[in-house]
């Protein structure tokens, strides 16, 4: 299969995991350390990165006769070894940040990525067997947004998710070269 150009992240050794790209997993993943005080208090972390955010109940979802709710995984396509240019090109970007420079070829083995974000859907399931917890905000998994990617999970939620379908989340170089396509 013909690697495609990603809008989001999803890389795995085995196969994939895509929930959302780096700054999409609420925001950023906050710095606040486990034993540290609420939001407010000094911590970094958004609302939704602390350990207790508070989950939304997640629905059960009644079966349609018209339209039965049915969960497949995101077909995978194949990323293959070699390098490729990391960081930021500021002769294309007028919007590098920091921890984006210095531009630098990095080598990677071959891997495999999902063609799509993770659903809702998707994670309802991963929910319902105990693996997960509910998202904190925007959750709809048997509605009309059950076919939209989850959102409002932090990174620990993604751990787990990928996890639980024996997956992993990518390295940053590995996102950016999936992100980058063929170059």
């Amino acid at each position: 299969m013909k690697l495609q150009r990603m809008s989001f992240f999803a890389v795995l050794s085995l196969s994939a995991c895509r929930l959302a790209g780096p700054s999409e997993l609420v925001g950023h993943v906050g710095t606040a350390k486990p034993d540290s005080a609420e939001a407010g208090t000094g911590s970094t972390a958004s609302p939704e990165e602390l350990p207790t955010a508070a989950r939304l109940s997640t629905p059960a979802c009644a079966p349609q006769a018209s339209a039965p709710l049915t969960v497949t995984a995101s077909p995978m396509v194949d990323v293959p070894a070699g390098a490729f240019p990391m960081g930021c090109n500021s002769a294309v970007d007028e919007e590098c940040k920091p921890d984006e420079d210095p531009p630098h070829d990095v080598t990677l083995a071959g891997f495999r990525v999902d063609v799509t974000e993770v659903t809702q859907a998707q994670y309802r399931a991963c929910v319902e067997s105990g693996a997960c917890l509910a998202p904190t905000c925007d959750w709809d998994p048997c509605g009309a947004r059950q076919n939209h990617p989850v959102v409002c999970v932090n990174r620990v939620d993604a751990v787990a998710y990928c996890a639980a379908q024996g997956k992993r989340l990518p390295t940053e170089a590995e996102w950016e070269k999936a992100a980058r396509g063929p170059v």
